[in-house]
């Protein structure tokens, strides 16, 4: 069972309040109540503050829960994952000029992890720790004509009790990111986008993806060509399993209401 609820609030002309609560009941894991509230509030004609906190519930995966492999073994008594998460933020918009600035942070319980503890022994699913995430985000945005550009810098630092365990993702996480995407128009009904992100992770890795997109509108058509990893770099988000290389998607988005 799941229910759903949301207030939209105008709390006078320069202040929105948004609250909502959540329910969820499964037949394993039992039920939890999930609220949230998030507020923003123009101080000055250019400059607006806001912040959010809210409450997540996850229950285990399929994978996490049964897998089973000659180096894996699931187990199927895991609890749900629970935590609270909190945000706020700056932004100063001396058009056409945006501005923004994001501290978070995000405390979790009952993690679930692949842990062993010795190196010939199998990876077992556990609720092994509390891990607590603390970071800030910082990003400028411009507005041309038809055209948008945005560039951002991330930080952030996860903390958990210490482990006498060897750990497979739970701190494995990207520490520094700084990215810079850019739309613009062509000509005709051609537009072009471009994606850059670089990143350094709590491994060592450091890494750049780059991506590209073309796309072209017709009658109630988007036909686009993507290319996702254009550099080919080799990284790894979970110890051991290597994610794709260079790819190429193709395609169509219909939106009738344009007819």
């Amino acid at each position: 069972v799941g229910a759903f609820a949301q207030l939209d609030w105008a709390a006078g002309p320069r202040a929105t309040v948004q609250a909502a609560l959540r329910y969820d009941r499964y037949s394993g894991f039992g039920g939890s109540w999930s609220p949230s509230f998030s507020g923003g509030a123009w101080i000055s004609p250019r400059v607006r503050l806001r912040g959010s906190v809210a409450h997540a519930f996850r229950i285990p995966t399929y994978t996490e829960l049964y897998y089973r492999d000659p180096a894996h073994l699931a187990r199927a008594d895991l609890r749900p994952e629970r935590g609270w998460s909190a945000d706020a933020g700056l932004d100063w918009a001396p058009l056409p000029w945006l501005v923004s600035v994001s501290p978070f942070r995000r405390s979790d319980a009952d993690v679930i992890d692949w842990v062993k503890a010795q190196p010939a022994d199998l990876w077992r699913t556990t609720n092994v720790r509390g891990v607590t995430t603390t970071g800030v985000e910082v990003s400028v945005m411009r507005r041309w004509r038809g055209a948008l550009a945005r560039g951002f810098v991330t930080a952030q630092t996860v903390g958990a009790p210490t482990l006498a365990l060897l750990s497979k993702y739970v701190l494995d996480y990207t520490r520094r990111s700084a990215g810079l995407s850019l739309a613009v128009p062509l000509g005709g009904a051609v537009r072009g986008a471009l994606t850059a992100d670089h990143r350094r992770r709590q491994d060592g890795q450091s890494y750049t993806l780059v991506g590209l997109r073309v796309s072209r509108r017709a009658g109630p058509a988007d036909i686009y060509l993507d290319i996702s990893n254009a550099l080919n770099a080799r990284y790894t988000e979970v110890a051991g399993v290597v994610m794709p290389g260079r790819w190429v998607t193709a395609g169509a988005r219909f939106d009738l209401a344009r007819q």
